[in-house]
């Protein structure tokens, strides 16, 4: 029996997430569209459109800010790629690198295939209103948060 090498691992992984992420953004578009559900007390899943950045920042109906902001977007998921790569070359660990591309991916073949993003999770508590996201969002933090961590040296990564 062949060993899974750390390159499987990772397609694995961003396949996983991105599997996960599309799948919660087709049954919010199709179970949630134009409807609020209440699930606990600081949580509401309710369907919303992003044409925006996070938080809904640039969140206009203008098309050429929508384009602009697409053609940076896909920059930067090219240019992280590759800085990726070049951290698994140097024989580090990149599951958080690989999990934010995921996120950040599946956001982009939103943009891709419906003109904005799908966004979902509507957390609320004590009159406080977190902006509404959904689970590519919270891979592009945890991803974020952790290379912070490595960056840091608070956790060390290496094969």
């Amino acid at each position: 029996m062949k060993k899974f090498s750390w390159p499987h691992i990772y397609i694995f992984e961003f396949l996983i997430f991105l599997i996960i992420d599309r799948i919660s953004k087709w049954w919010a578009i199709s179970y949630l569209y134009g409807k609020e559900e209440k699930v606990l007390p600081f949580l509401n899943l309710s369907f919303s459109w992003n044409r925006g950045i996070s938080w809904g920042m640039l969140n206009n109906s203008n098309p050429l800010t929508f384009y602009l902001l697409t053609f940076f977007i896909a920059i930067i998921i090219v240019l992280f790629f590759a800085y990726t790569l070049c951290e698994h070359r140097k024989n580090k660990i990149v599951m958080c690198e690989v999990m934010l591309l995921s996120g950040a991916v599946s956001n982009f073949i939103d943009r891709i295939l419906y003109g904005a993003v799908v966004d979902f999770l509507d957390f609320h508590a004590f009159g406080y209103h977190w902006p509404t996201f959904n689970l590519a969002d919270a891979f592009i933090v945890l991803g974020a948060f952790g290379i912070i961590l490595k960056g840091l040296g608070w956790i060390s990564l290496r094969r």
